[in-house]
């Protein structure tokens, strides 16, 4: 198996600095607010940092796939060079049933930057209101909603996720050691890149 491309089967999960900045989908007509608040989030949109999380080692360069639609989770990708990217999807093929996602990224010694949304719809958000952090805030259904942004290379971060405002422990998945895990059993998880 290659393990730079590893399907995942999904069955098994239930489930800058004083800057403002959010990226969504919303049709505006020419007309442009001078400022956007924050979307309402379960979690803090800038996290303390404080508590522990479990420490994770993920394979640089390596990507995870899943049947669009039949499976539930939050997935954590990181490529050479900072860059990093954090996608949902949810089982709304099998149940019939939509899924509402907050994710947030925090960069431990470090700021995020080239922040932006992936296949976002008009309530859907992505954005940064903090040095530190990144954050997603979506409703899915049979699509991908994602987040990419730029950390220091080799940074840990972060990552924390909530799916209907619940924070569940086997949420989290990424491939480490060339295999795809899901099995930190804690959210938040802290993800130490394998190379920078």
């Amino acid at each position: 198996m290659n393990p730079t491309k590893l399907a995942l089967p999904l069955g098994m999960a239930l489930m800058l600095s004083g800057c403002f900045f959010e990226d969504h989908n919303r049709y505006d007509y020419g007309y442009s607010p001078p400022y956007t608040p924050a979307p309402v989030m379960t979690l803090p949109v800038c996290p303390s940092g404080a508590g522990t999380a479990a420490p994770e080692t993920i394979d640089t360069g390596a990507s995870l796939t899943t049947d669009i639609g039949k499976g539930t989770g939050v997935f954590v990708e990181y490529q050479a060079g900072g860059h990093w990217h954090i996608w949902v999807s949810c089982d709304t093929v099998l149940t019939g049933q939509g899924c509402a996602y907050d994710a947030t990224a925090q960069v431990l010694e470090g700021v995020v930057s080239n922040v932006r949304g992936e296949e976002l719809e008009s309530q859907d958000f992505a954005g940064s209101q903090c040095a530190d952090t990144a954050y997603l805030s979506v409703a899915t259904g049979s699509d991908l909603d994602g987040l990419l942004f730029d950390a220091p290379a080799g940074a840990t971060v972060r990552v924390t996720a909530a799916l209907g405002g619940a924070r569940y422990r086997d949420l989290l998945y990424w491939v480490g050691g060339t295999q795809a895990r899901n099995d930190a059993n804690a959210n938040p998880v802290d993800f130490t890149p394998s190379a920078p």
